[in-house]
């Protein structure tokens, strides 16, 4: 009773414990490192104006990116059958697509597609920041990373508006910290009572139906929008990235799960999708940042598209279709259309098979390991993942269920096993899942003695 069960790996040196007790606040975090598995999921009903014999709707699915990477994706039983999936690439890397093919859409049928999908994920505190780092001057932007300097059409950090209130945001200080700051707490209390409104506004019907007549995509979320008339998250991403460009700070943003919503799952909720900002510091690498925080912890979201300029200006601004919206998934015909159980902004609680758009938030585990350690389990993840990514690249997939069935086998026993903190049995079965790729990534050593 009150003993803390310690699993001991004497190959490694170094232990797992899954508690809270209060004098691990004491042990050196130097030494350790946490990871979490999380778990998000997608669900869509779907309804069609007319017969389709071929369709398809492609959705983001989590990247393989930085302190993330996938562990499994799985199909739910309750999908219909006429569905064929596949993973491709998006049109730029690391952001990936479940690909869902159809046949025979009849005019008369609600199709369902229900997926969920689990990641590792590796917290990243930003400790290590150069808080003494200065704004960049452009000879000190990588070629690579000018891209995110670009005024776009849902991002127009050279609006003249823009780039007055980036001046008034920056004063006389050159901290790209400290600026970085105002504007995440700028985006996140600008024009409280008009946010408002148009939360309201959009949720009403009637006078949605009027105002934004568009029913599922509402408009004015590009970055001039926010700065006069307020916004959401979508909208204020857009106005933090473009505050931060003005200036001269590569930046841009993500589409993400959030994982601190974990807690809506018991209540009333319609949809996880949230925008937050990323910008790039110099010789350090990319920073995230949401409204009202900056740096920000990277598990406190699942990452599942990194927007580029080619995707704002697809997206638009407050007169075209996306309104400033980075879309996540897509319909071939325009004749697909979501089914929805009433309007789409009434809120409902998260259904079981059927519903609307909507992505689960939970933290399943938290894992604290030796730096070692982690590293190296999080490294045969990315080789499981890269590899599986690349079983469904060959012409010859549905030739191949017998290594595909086998590979998912593997996947879920360590999935399974991480989960119950057996890393162990996590180790073997993701280096049998590469032994089928015909790869040979050896972690483990003779024995590993369990004391309990």
């Amino acid at each position: 009773m009150g003993v803390n069960i310690r699993i001991i790996f004497k190959e490694f040196g170094i232990f797992n414990i899954q508690s809270t007790m209060k004098n691990r606040k004491n042990q050196d975090s130097a030494m350790h490192e946490t990871l979490y598995v999380v778990k998000g999921e997608g669900i869509l009903r779907l309804k069609t104006k007319r017969d389709l014999k071929d369709c398809h709707i492609t959705y983001s699915v989590p990247v393989q990116y930085g302190e993330q990477v996938p562990l499994l994706l799985k199909i739910e039983k309750d999908t219909s059958s006429n569905v064929v999936y596949s993973i491709v690439d998006d049109r730029n890397e690391p952001n990936k697509l479940i690909k869902f093919d159809i046949k025979n859409f009849k005019r008369e049928d609600i199709l369902s597609i229900h997926f969920s999908y689990w990641v590792l994920i590796k917290n990243r505190r930003y400790r290590d920041f150069p808080k003494n780092a200065t704004i960049p001057k452009p000879a000190e932007i990588p070629r690579d990373f000018k891209k995110w300097l670009q005024s776009t059409e849902a991002i127009q950090s050279d609006n003249s508006l823009i780039v007055y209130r980036a001046k008034l945001l920056k004063k006389f200080d050159n901290n790209l910290l400290n600026y970085a700051r105002r504007v995440v707490y700028y985006i996140c209390y600008h024009r409280p009572i008009l946010s408002k409104l148009r939360s309201i506004l959009e949720h009403k019907i009637l006078l949605r139906d009027i105002f934004l007549p568009n029913r599922y995509w509402t408009g004015l979320m590009d970055a001039v929008s926010c700065l006069l008339f307020g916004g959401m998250c979508v909208a204020k991403a857009n106005l933090g990235v473009a505050l931060l460009r003005a200036v001269g700070i590569p930046a841009r943003v993500l589409i993400v799960n959030p994982l601190f919503h974990y807690i809506l799952e018991k209540i009333q909720w319609i949809d996880a999708m949230h925008y937050i900002i990323e910008f790039y510091v110099p010789n350090y690498g990319w920073v995230r940042a949401n409204p009202g925080r900056a740096p920000y912890q990277t598990k406190n979201d699942i990452v599942l598209r990194i927007g580029y300029p080619e995707d704002e200006n697809e997206a638009g601004n407050g007169l075209s279709y996306y309104g400033g919206m980075l879309p996540w998934f897509w319909f071939s015909d325009d004749n697909i259309q979501l089914d929805f159980p009433g309007d789409i902004y009434t809120y409902y609680k998260r259904p079981k098979s059927s519903g609307i758009p909507i992505a689960s938030r939970a933290i399943l585990k938290k894992i604290e390991l030796s730096k070692e350690l982690s590293e190296s389990i999080f490294d045969l993840a990315v080789d499981v993942w890269n590899s599986y990514l690349n079983l469904f690249r060959k012409k010859n997939l549905y030739l191949n269920y017998k290594n595909q069935d086998r590979i998912i086998k593997f996947q879920k026993r360590a999935l399974n096993s991480i989960i119950n903190l057996n890393i162990f049995e996590y180790i073997q079965n993701m280096e049998k899942a590469l032994k089928i790729f015909g790869k040979d990534k050896q972690l483990l050593n003779k024995t590993i003695v369990y004391n309990l």
